[in-house]
């Protein structure tokens, strides 16, 4: 049984798993990584991160939180978006 610590880490997982062969995922992934980024410098660069959670993370004002909810889902619409022209480019070949 092997104690690395990347073993320990991710399980079965390694660098093999992921996709180099999928160029539309890969920018995916970067675009998702650098979007976070920016978003994070900004609510630092400005100091939005107070006004932010109290406003809107802690929030029981119903049109808030519905606001909320329509941005995850468009969020997850372009995440399920990006499987599916994965899947659907997969099965042109």
């Amino acid at each position: 049984m092997s104690t690395d610590l990347s073993h320990l880490i991710l399980g079965r997982l390694s660098w093999e798993a992921i996709p180099y062969h999928e160029p539309i995922l890969i920018a995916t992934f970067l675009g998702v990584a650098l979007g976070g980024l920016v978003v994070l410098a900004a609510l630092t660069y400005f100091k939005w991160w107070g006004p932010l959670w109290r406003d809107w993370v802690c929030s029981i004002d119903h049109k808030k939180i519905g606001i909320m909810y329509m941005v995850l889902g468009v969020v997850m619409l372009l995440r399920g978006d990006q499987d599916g022209l994965v899947e659907w480019k997969g099965g042109q070949r």
